[in-house]
């Protein structure tokens, strides 16, 4: 007997009912959609496990949000779960640190084809094909309480039989994080270590990854974002597990709501510096009417790891990664930055704020936002001015300028990694590193070590443009 092929979805983070941040700024049928997001993200999810005739679906806790926990969310699970049963499509669910079981309101029971996993003991249940062939070992623990600090790998290794011809797929809420961690300690290393796994599906991070090849260890992500720090197409995982092949893991969004942050530089383009309020609006209603038209090719879905599935070869070539999604996305939720550094600067830097709630309105008004009633829609929740006068360009001031040039070396220390301790040690006064999203500080700002918005280097760089500026002001 060998193994036989399997096809699963995996999915995790879903917050069900947990209103996305915007929810309370909008009305109308784009108020119904906000608050219908994460309701819809779970309907596509079913709907897909049905198109793609997987074998069974996993769910990798967080299925609910405490605070958005109801009835009508059981009811539509059920309803959904329903569906999956028809087509004889098991469902394996462990619960998270935001639905423990010890919290879990038991409403509504489930179809007899879901199975959620207890949190006393780790569990092992088994998938059965229409032969009666056993084709995959479930193996699970839920949360019983928000947090659990015990390491609980050992018990995952104790129910694999890594010699038969059995898939072994195991389900674990956590943040990856071996020490102090308050979901699950472990590390990537601990779990692909395990001998007899084939396949991790881990819940807890909001980003999609493949954390670990072989064994195959993934986060799907979350399936639809709520606040601006959950940007791009949130969705879920297909995955093939192949005798013989590397593990095919394909990506495929399935959230009706993008969250994007949307920089526009007032100096992109020298020959058009805008000069008032109305170019600056115009800057934002051109972004904005480039997002709609690309969001008119509808989402795309992406192959993360192996090679793309025989039945659509003929379509898009055997080695294309990129293929097309049948979701359409029905709006974007933005937040705008203006930056870059013009004259412009010097007219509004005494009022941004009440140019910002103008350029707000403005965006909000225009043709293709939310309130013209059509999809796909842009919601524009905010927009922030972050721009500066004109200067030299540092690399030219670093020529002949001794000042420039003894900043340009404290720069480059900074960047180092002793530079990062010293700045880190500095900002510990006020900020703080960001390394858990569960672990929000109300009172400390936080940064981000990757990039983006609140990222060291972008805390670095602003603070060289301002030393830049600020040495130029003195000089005059």
């Amino acid at each position: 007997m060998i193994k036989k092929r399997v096809r699963f979805l995996h999915t995790a983070d879903l917050h069900l009912g947990s209103p996305l941040k915007s929810i309370g700024q909008a009305s109308g049928r784009m108020g119904q959609i906000l608050l219908d997001a994460t309701f819809t993200a779970m309907e596509r999810i079913c709907d897909l496990a049905l198109k793609e005739r997987v074998d069974f679906m996993v769910i990798s806790g967080d299925l609910y949000d405490r605070e958005a926990r109801s009835i009508k969310a059981g009811y539509f699970l059920r309803e959904q779960f329903q569906r999956l049963a028809e087509y004889k499509i098991p469902v394996f669910i462990i619960a998270g640190n935001h639905d423990p079981l010890s919290e879990e309101a038991d409403f509504i029971s489930y179809p007899q084809n879901v199975y959620v996993f207890g949190s006393h003991e780790t569990e092992r249940r088994e998938v059965v094909n229409e032969e009666g062939e056993i084709i995959a070992r479930i193996i699970g623990r839920s949360y019983g309480t928000r947090f659990e600090t015990e390491n609980i790998i050992n018990t995952y290794a104790a129910l694999c039989s890594p010699y038969d011809q059995v898939w072994n797929i195991a389900l674990l809420h956590t943040a990856l994080q071996p020490d102090r961690s308050k979901y699950l300690p472990c590390s990537a290393r601990e779990l692909a270590g395990v001998q007899g796994i084939d396949y991790w599906a881990l819940g807890h991070a909001h980003t999609v990854q493949v954390v670990h090849k072989e064994p195959l260890i993934v986060y799907p992500g979350i399936p639809q974002g709520r606040a601006p720090d959950e940007l791009g197409p949130g969705g879920c995982v297909v995955v093939d597990l192949i005798p013989g092949e590397e593990g095919r893991v394909e990506f495929i969004p399935v959230s009706p709501v993008v969250w994007r942050i949307e920089e526009l530089r007032i100096d992109a383009n020298p020959e058009e510096l805008p000069e008032n309020t109305d170019d600056l609006s115009g800057l934002i209603q051109r972004r904005a009417e480039e997002l709609l038209t690309e969001s008119s090719t509808r989402i795309r879905r992406s192959l993360l790891t192996g090679r793309a599935a025989p039945d659509r070869a003929g379509q898009n070539g055997p080695d294309d990664s990129v293929l097309e999604c049948v979701e359409p996305i029905s709006g974007y939720i933005v937040r705008w930055i203006i930056t870059g550094r013009g004259e412009i600067h010097r007219q509004i830097a005494d009022d941004k704020e009440e140019v910002c709630e103008g350029l707000l309105a403005a965006a909000r008004s225009s043709p293709g936002s939310a309130q013209s009633g059509e999809t796909p829609f842009i919601w524009s929740e905010t927009v922030k001015i972050m721009t500066g006068p004109p200067i030299p360009d540092l690399a030219d001031l670093l020529k002949e300028d001794e000042t420039f040039q003894e900043l340009d070396r404290v720069l480059k220390d900074l960047r180092t990694e002793e530079g990062i301790k010293l700045v880190t040690g500095v900002l510990g006064g006020v900020w703080e590193e960001a390394e858990e999203a569960e672990e929000y500080n109300s009172v400390k700002m936080q940064y981000r070590k990757d990039d983006g918005p609140n990222s060291l280097a972008s805390l670095i760089e602003e603070a060289t443009q301002l030393a830049v500026e600020e040495i130029m002001k003195r000089r005059i």
